[in-house]
């Protein structure tokens, strides 16, 4: 059984040495496709999508505690968790928005 060769994505070099400098008139040259402003973006809805769930954990956290399901140290763990990722989904949200 022979494994099959695949096709590179990237263009290939005949030269492996011109490849290494960035030269943007080289066949070779690697052209980021994500903007800083993109990448932003991608991390604040995942920031949010986190945010979101571990909120969902903080009021089933409050509810165990109420029922005494779970020790009251809980509590505090889970607060500082969900106020790290609001601040941090926060610090996101106005990164993006001053990115042009």
């Amino acid at each position: 059984m022979s494994l099959a060769r695949f096709p590179s994505p990237l263009p290939s070099c005949a030269d492996t040495t011109s490849c290494l400098q960035v030269d943007i008139d080289n066949d070779c040259a690697y052209t980021f496709t994500m903007s800083l402003k993109n990448a932003a973006l991608f991390a604040l809805i995942g920031m949010m999508v986190l945010t979101a769930f571990l909120a969902v954990d903080f009021i089933g956290t409050i509810l165990n505690v109420a029922r005494g399901l779970v020790p009251a140290m809980k509590l505090p763990t889970s607060f500082v968790e969900l106020l790290a990722s609001v601040g941090l989904t926060v610090f996101l949200y106005v990164f993006q928005r001053a990115q042009r």
